[in-house]
């Protein structure tokens, strides 16, 4: 089987990295929209129609099974959009999201939470809402809407995370990067924010979700 891993650039690397160390036996192809990136700032629209011509190549010019959103903003904005107009086109195939498998560890964190990512991702209140329904009284987001392309042009990122922090010191968070660029920075982030003692990164998750998923869908 060949798995299709998406991302607006960089960031889907780390994923792919881990899903492949688990799961060698499998085919990938990475595509990364780096012409388009970040795509923190666009609009679902923009975003919809550009995913539906990656996920069209995908499909057809290298004929993957299943392809992965290694993007939260994808993830959490246009998810259901793009898994119908996949089982009207492509009703063979199938998508997987980001948004699920980190819901699933969430649920067993401590109640402070803190959520990193982009403009849209955090507007969507997607991780807050769900979290807030699993009685976590204590959701900080944060929008960091320019980091991606900064980590994508490689420049130094540290202070720039660090002017975010208006956190409680005396309050022991869980921090989450709900984008895949921000785990290259990871560093940079343990280093500005001291008071959060655990940190989740998705490209450490959701390669255990999908070879759990494909274990009790027996293609493993």
């Amino acid at each position: 089987m060949r798995i299709g891993i998406f991302d607006s650039g960089l960031g889907g690397l780390l994923v792919l990295k881990n899903i492949r160390a688990i799961m060698p036996e499998y085919d990938y192809v990475f595509f990364g929209d780096q012409a388009y990136v970040p795509y923190g700032n666009k609009t679902k629209e923009e975003l919809l129609e550009r995913a539906k011509l990656i996920f069209t190549f995908l499909f057809e010019k290298h004929n993957c099974k299943v392809i992965l959103l290694a993007c939260n903003t994808t993830s959490t904005n246009i998810y259901k959009e793009l898994k119908n107009w996949v089982k009207e086109n492509f009703p063979d195939r199938e998508i997987w999201g980001v948004a699920v498998p980190t819901l699933e560890v969430l649920s067993s964190v401590p109640k402070n939470v803190v959520f990193f990512g982009t403009h849209l991702t955090v507007n969507s209140h997607v991780y807050k809402n769900e979290m807030e329904k699993m009685g976590k009284e204590n959701v900080v987001e944060i929008e960091m809407p320019e980091l991606a392309i900064m980590i994508e042009n490689n420049v130094e990122v540290y202070e720039y995370i660090k002017s975010f922090n208006n956190l409680d010191k005396n309050v022991d968070y869980t921090g989450v990067l709900v984008c895949t660029h921000y785990g290259i920075a990871i560093n940079d982030f343990k280093k500005a924010y001291l008071q959060i003692k655990n940190w989740i990164l998705q490209e450490d998750i959701v390669p255990d979700y999908i070879k759990k998923y494909l274990k009790e869908k027996n293609e493993l």
